[in-house]
């Protein structure tokens, strides 16, 4: 038998040591990476040591003790749910002293990164009458009660019913028998500094919605069904507190101009998911946006006659925010629309209707102290109708006598729907490229007529066809069937498209309307900051009155008749009415968001019908960003 090398047992008794070693370091820094670790300089209020030092008072920046509780600048005080601190808290201490025998401490707002160096925290949380139900119970959570605090027992109780029947003045009766069943999914994950913290609200709605009208209708109606402040929701992770602040409140609305004995009704099965996803680390935002419909569309009968529109929406509204700072204002809607003119005929009807069930939601981040990260500012997310969940149009296969007219103005010249929906690609799925994503809507008589980016783009001035390389990243443009367009460039400079020499036109701006851009912080690196102090951008009616030709001593012309154009600016471009601007590209209002853009109707002829003006208006209004 061969005599074993020592020195070979011993290489590899090391190397099984190494190989051992660097496994059970690569497997443990994996387990890590889902586990809960609390900052060495955390305390947390509920503690019974805590507890001794006997807290007197809460103020904004200030905590009263009794006994000295020996906290040190940089310490992160968390506080749960308390007769004093019914909200909980994240704070920062600033420095200690103390006043006629009491200890004061100051402090400063706190983050959740300031409290944990990782973390990873989802809940479920059903929203119901009396309070909050969770849904999943982490091993790392740990649920205590305080008497504030409600919990359901009865699993029967998971929804918010409804039911209501009023009489407006003007004639109508509303009637509903409506469930909501609404839930929080929320999610923390904290890895050593970076947050994604994601907070979606879902609801689904049972039930059905009517109204009756009695004759002559025209008014609007609004009626809230109920305002919930449901009790505050604790769990923890470890020894932290979370603490989860909720309302919930429900509206019902009421559009009518119509004339006649006539009915509305549609079941309202549906269910919506809204909300977003944010993530430090590059502080963008998802916006999350689902929906599904069950129903079967709207229904609608007429006595005599239905004649004009009719509206019916229901919402349910839910505040969700943790320690009543941080979260999200969110607002769900269902509604049945009726537009148009039907007359009973020998028991049949003659005449059309444009029958659809939409939703529509709003909401926004909601801020009122940061406790997530400091650059999540609050952010209007979504304020619009959505594309129909169902629509229909109905048509007699006889037509009305010729001389049959609506008696109301609520047809198509006042009814704009916005159906169709465009969404800017520029850096919509690429993490390198800053840029915001930018939504408009239009009617259904528009049509997308170009969509492009980074390539070679004909740009339709009245100065003329110009080609356009590498220096506009993205543009669209809709189109009606007269040739009025409406424009979308991102990355315009107004020295690409140049302007014509010596030419200078004299302009004259209304405001229109308000638009839905509400300016933030662009998503670019080394970009402006915050630009949130321009405020709402307008829709403005620019009416070109004059031009100037050459220099110094040049003609001047007053036209006879202006042409009109209409844009998006900031409010502060009001300021240009009656001043004069390079003709043709008006430099002055492409604006900076990040990237320059632009945003602008324009006709043929300069001018625009009553119904033009009306559609350009509201696709102009309806421009937002991501």
């Amino acid at each position: 038998m061969k005599k074993i090398n020592k020195k070979f047992v011993i290489v590899g008794i090391i190397v099984v040591l190494v190989i051992g070693f660097i496994g059970y370091s690569f497997i443990n820094n994996n387990e890590q990476d889902d586990q809960t670790v609390i900052k060495e300089n955390v305390i947390s209020l509920t503690d019974e040591k805590q507890k001794a030092y006997q807290l007197l008072n809460v103020f904004n920046n200030q905590l009263i003790f009794q006994d000295n509780p020996h906290y040190e600048k940089g310490d992160v005080l968390v506080s749960g749910i308390t007769d004093l601190t019914p909200n909980g808290f994240i704070r920062k201490v600033v420095q200690v002293k103390k006043e006629k025998n009491q200890y004061v401490v100051e402090t400063t707002n706190g983050l959740l990164t300031d409290v944990f160096e990782t973390a990873n925290i989802s809940k479920k949380l059903y929203l119901t009458e009396d309070g909050v139900v969770d849904d999943n119970k982490n091993e790392n959570v740990v649920y205590k009660q305080h008497p504030s605090i409600q919990y359901l027992k009865n699993e029967k109780k998971d929804k918010v019913e409804s039911n209501f029947k009023y009489e407006t003045d003007e004639k109508v009766e509303l009637e509903g028998k409506i469930a909501f069943k609404p839930w929080i999914d929320l999610s923390i994950k904290i890895t050593h500094g970076n947050i994604q913290f994601n907070i979606i609200g879902h609801s689904k709605f049972e039930g059905s919605l009517s109204a009756i009208y009695n004759g002559s209708a025209e008014a609007e109606y609004e009626k809230e069904l109920f305002n919930k402040n449901l009790p505050n929701f604790q769990f923890f992770v470890v020894n932290i507190p979370i603490v989860v602040t909720n309302n919930l409140s429900s509206n019902l609305e009421s559009t009518a101009n119509l004339e006649g004995d006539a009915s509305l009704s549609f079941k309202v099965d549906s269910q919506r998911a809204v909300g977003y996803q944010y993530n430090s680390k590059n502080s963008k935002i998802k916006k999350i946006n689902t929906k599904k419909y069950n129903g079967d569309g709207l229904k609608w009968q007429a006595k005599s006659k239905l004649d004009g529109h009719g509206e019916i929406y229901i919402d349910l509204h839910i505040l969700s925010k943790l320690y009543d700072c941080t979260g999200a204002d969110l607002s769900i809607g269902i509604a049945g629309d009726a537009d148009g003119l039907v007359k009973a005929d020998n028991g049949d009807y003659l005449g059309k209707l444009d029958l659809s069930v939409f939703p529509r939601v709003k909401g926004k981040v909601a801020v009122d102290l940061p406790i997530v990260d400091d650059k999540l500012k609050e952010q209007e997310l979504f304020n619009k109708d959505l594309d129909p969940l169902w629509h229909k149009q109905w048509k007699s296969k006889k037509d009305l006598p010729k001389d049959e007219k609506s008696s109301t103005n609520t047809t198509k010249d006042q009814d704009i729907k916005l159906t169709q929906h465009f969404e800017s690609t520029y850096g919509k799925d690429d993490e390198e490229i800053y840029s915001d994503i930018y939504d408009f809507d239009y009617p259904s008589n528009w049509t997308l007529k170009y969509h492009g980016t980074k390539n070679n783009i004909i740009y339709d001035s009245s100065n003329g066809n110009i080609s356009v390389s590498d220096y506009l990243f993205e543009t669209a443009t809709i189109e009606n069937e007269r040739g009025v367009t409406v424009t979308f460039i991102n990355g315009l400079e107004p020295e690409t498209l140049g302007h014509k020499a010596h030419e200078v036109e004299n302009i004259k701006i209304e405001k229109v309307a308000d638009s839905q851009f509400v300016p933030g912080t662009p998503k670019k690196d080394d970009g402006p900051g915050d630009l949130s102090y321009f405020g709402r951008f307008v829709v403005g009616k620019v009416s070109i009155i004059g031009a100037e030709y050459g220099y110094g001593e040049g003609s001047e012309e007053e036209f006879e008749e202006p042409s009109v154009f209409y844009t998006i600016m900031p409010t502060s471009s009001l300021g240009l009415n009656g001043q004069m601007v390079y003709a043709f590209v008006f430099g002055d209002f492409i604006f900076e968001y990040g990237t320059n853009l632009y945003f602008s109707a324009k006709s043929p002829d300069g001018k625009f019908t009553s119904q033009e003006e009306k559609e350009v208006v509201k696709i102009l209004s309806s421009f937002r960003h991501e």
